[in-house]
């Protein structure tokens, strides 16, 4: 089943192709911005809590650039204090690895979203 995305918004500067989503990581939430004309792939933008992500890379990219400035997130919001070489590296080599394990291992996908699910009414029912 194909998904549909959201009509395209239109921002100050251009329009989105999909909607800005929200994800929730360390001591505040942050922005998913999606949209084929983000720069470089994909970044982080910690000043405004934002990471863009080109939708003009193949599925496998996306999600590899997601997981790469994800690492970039955690490196900052759990105070890793590492140069900015080190961190760029850290983020190169989780992106490839988080993104090849699900994408060779889509199996992994509903069994976590199952442990999701049983821990969420498991704090729901306490």
């Amino acid at each position: 089943m194909k998904k549909t995305r959201p009509k395209a918004k239109r921002t100050p500067a251009r329009k989105t192709k999909a909607a800005t989503n929200r994800i929730e990581l360390g001591y505040a939430g942050l922005r998913l911005l999606q949209d084929d004309g983000i720069a470089d792939s994909g970044h982080f933008t910690a000043d405004r809590q934002v990471i863009g992500i080109d939708t003009a890379q193949v599925p496998a990219d996306q999600l590899n650039t997601l997981f790469h400035e994800l690492t970039h997130v955690i490196a900052q919001r759990f105070h890793l204090d590492l140069d900015e070489k080190l961190e760029e590296h850290l983020a190169q080599v989780f992106g490839n690895a988080w993104a090849e394990l699900f994408l060779r291992n889509p199996n992994l996908l509903p069994f976590l979203q199952e442990r999701i699910d049983e821990e969420a009414a498991r704090v729901d029912g306490e």
